[in-house]
This record gives structure tokens, C-alpha cells and sequence, in this order.
């Protein structure tokens, strides 16, 4: 048995050892339940773009305040990073899990398998990761769209860099 990938471009036959009924729960949350899309893949890539673009573009800051200041702060950047970072994870979480009281989510007791949520419960968790998520991800990508540094400064300041090092050495 195999499972068809298609898009209107490509199409590819994977190897299966399971049905799709079968899939994990994340595989269908991910990619739905009906045919695969090489669609849904693109969709991932954006995401993983737009989680990891700050750290690959996080380096070039510091060379930025390297030129200025004449000293490394890798130590303080990250420290700051990482705690920003975690600081919005527990903010988040508080605020999403404030937003599930408010629609009435009811968590199930522990011997039931299957439990369904109100209506007002499920609106609420479509729209915070859907909607919510969509605004704050294109919010994200219009920052990172105006990032001063482009690649012709980062070029400049990695040059600059160089001549301010042999500067130093020479001192």
C-alpha cells in the first residue's frame, strides 16, 4: 500500500505500512485527513522560516554592535534572547489557557476516552490557532521584511569588521 503526495505539479508515491486512518493524531492535525498535498510541505517550510529566521539573523546584530562598540556581547544578546523568548512562551500559554476558561473548556475526567467540548470552547481553540495565529505570524514577517541589515550591509560591516580587527592587532 502506499499513500499518494500530490500537488497539481508533482506527484509521488511513498510507501505506507499503515492506512491513513491510522496516522497519528499530529499527521492528521498537519495534514488533514483526506489526500496528502506537497502544499501542506510549503506550509511547514514558512512556518520553520518564520520560527528560525531570528536565529539565523540574530548573529549579524552582534557584529552590528561589534563595529560600534568595539567589544563582543554574544553573552548578554543570548541571555536577553532566551529570556525574552521564554517570557513570551509563559505569557502566551497564560494567555491561551485564560482564553479557554473564558469559552468554557472543561477538562475530561480521567477515565473517559472521548469528550466533547461546547461549541463556544472549539470556536475559541479554532480561532487562537488559526486567525490569531495567522495575524501574529504576518505581524512577524512585516518586521522582519523592514530588518535594516540588508545583505550588501551585512557585507559592509563583516568588511569594516576585518579592517577595525588588523586596527586593534597592530595597536
Amino acid at each position: 500500500m502506499a499513500l499518494k503526495i500530490s500537488n497539481p505539479n508533482t506527484e509521488i508515491n511513498a510507501p505506507a505500512t499503515h492506512n491513513a486512518e491510522k496516522l497519528p493524531f499530529w499527521t492528521k492535525m498537519v495534514y488533514g485527513t483526506g489526500d496528502w498535498s506537497l502544499s501542506s510541505f510549503g506550509t511547514l517550510r514558512q512556518i520553520f522560516y518564520a520560527i528560525f529566521l531570528t536565529d539565523a539573523i540574530f548573529p549579524d546584530v552582534i557584529e552590528w554592535d561589534e563595529l560600534r562598540t568595539r567589544r563582543r556581547h554574544e553573552g548578554i544578546y543570548y541571555g536577553a534572547k532566551n529570556f525574552v523568548r521564554k517570557l513570551a512562551g509563559a505569557v502566551a500559554i497564560f494567555l491561551g489557557l485564560q482564553v479557554l476558561g473564558w469559552f468554557g473548556y472543561q477538562a475530561p475526567p480521567e477515565s473517559v476516552i472521548q469528550f466533547n467540548q461546547s461549541a463556544a470552547t472549539l470556536w475559541a481553540i479554532r480561532v487562537m490557532s488559526g486567525p490569531v495565529g495567522a495575524i501574529l505570524l504576518i505581524r512577524a514577517m512585516t518586521i522582519a521584511w523592514f530588518y535594516p541589515i540588508t545583505r550588501r550591509r551585512h557585507a559592509r560591516i563583516r568588511r569594516l569588521l576585518v579592517r577595525q580587527r588588523r586596527r586593534d592587532a597592530q595597536v
